[in-house]
């Protein structure tokens, strides 16, 4: 059997009544994802293998990876060794037997809902690749993991190398991403004008943007199809890693992870409401947003980024 769509509905929807334990091989996850398998699945007791932790874990992923493992039905484990391990594997497995996925979907928001990914159901038992993975591994909660994982301020789901990066304990060169490194759009002419960001974009459709964008906790935005060129206009403000936002007359800092717009002490998602007129307090659909944007331009206060909320 080969799945393409709907992943989260037909693999952990359709296995959960079957199967008490599920392991997992992925190269990225995130909190976020997790909390939401949890809270879905409640009896599921999960091992998660992060097969690509060498490239960072972000601090609050860590923080709320250890919250789960010390809770006992979740427990991660970060991949240590390398080579960093790529694979994505999932193994549902109770008394009467097991059911075994592999293909290209990670564990994660964008894997399990946003992205196009293929997973096949497989007849071969995949206990020799857990076991690899187990023995490469170490638990999340260990006083280890502080010398050998780099700790970041940026979320891993997306698979890019992550930009901010404080205890790094690896030697490796910036991981490339469709032919550039993490930062080598920070190069080159800023380009003037404006960036037009949708806030949910249609083609996502309302299908598990629950958890996602401004949806998720903390919220964000997202800016994927936004050429690199124009994402200069971030990073021209910024200093110290941080850039600064002014929006809706209120200052903030954030930071660029992979293809994501995150906010130090700031709702993005509260703002967004308060403009929009909708209640914070529930999902955003494609409806409510459908034709609203974020304008980001240059303020004219020096060194700031502004952020005006629009309806077309």
């Amino acid at each position: 059997m080969i799945l393409t769509k709907e992943l989260y509905k037909f693999i952990l929807e359709a296995n959960y009544p079957k199967f008490d334990n599920l392991r997992v091989i992925t190269g990225y996850t995130s909190s976020d994802f997790l909390l939401r398998v949890h809270r879905d699945f409640p009896k599921l007791k999960i091992d998660v293998y992060i097969g690509m932790a060498l490239q960072g874990i972000s601090k609050e992923d860590h923080s709320k990876y250890c919250e789960l493992t010390n809770q006992g039905d979740i427990r991660v484990w970060y991949v240590y060794r390398q080579p960093m391990i790529h694979q994505k594997v999932l193994d549902f497995f109770s008394e009467d037997g097991h059911n075994s996925y592999v293909g290209s979907a990670n564990f994660s928001n964008s894997g399990f809902g946003v992205q196009k990914e293929i997973m096949a159901l497989v007849d071969n038992r995949v206990s020799d690749v857990f076991e690899e993975a187990m023995n490469e591994a170490i638990i999340c909660t260990s006083s280890d993991v502080e010398g050998l994982i780099p700790m970041t301020h940026s979320p891993q789901d997306s698979g890019a190398t992550t930009l901010v990066v404080d205890n790094v304990s690896t030697s490796q060169t910036p991981v490339k991403e469709g032919g550039h490194t993490s930062r080598e759009w920070l190069k080159g002419s800023y380009v003037s004008g404006e960036v037009r960001i949708p806030i949910i974009r249609k083609e996502w459709g309302n299908t598990f943007i629950e958890n996602s964008g401004v949806n998720a906790t903390p919220p964000f935005i997202s800016l994927k199809g936004i050429p690199i060129s124009k994402r200069e206009i971030f990073e021209r403000n910024s200093v110290d890693e941080k850039i600064n936002i002014s929006i809706n007359g209120k200052k903030c800092r954030a930071y660029i992870s992979y293809d994501e717009l995150r906010f130090d002490d700031l709702n993005i998602k509260r703002e967004i409401a308060s403009v929009l007129r909708l209640d914070p307090t529930k999902p955003f659909t494609v409806e409510d947003v459908e034709n609203a944007r974020i304008v980001a331009r240059q303020s004219t206060e020096e060194n700031y980024c502004e952020l005006i909320i629009t309806v077309d």
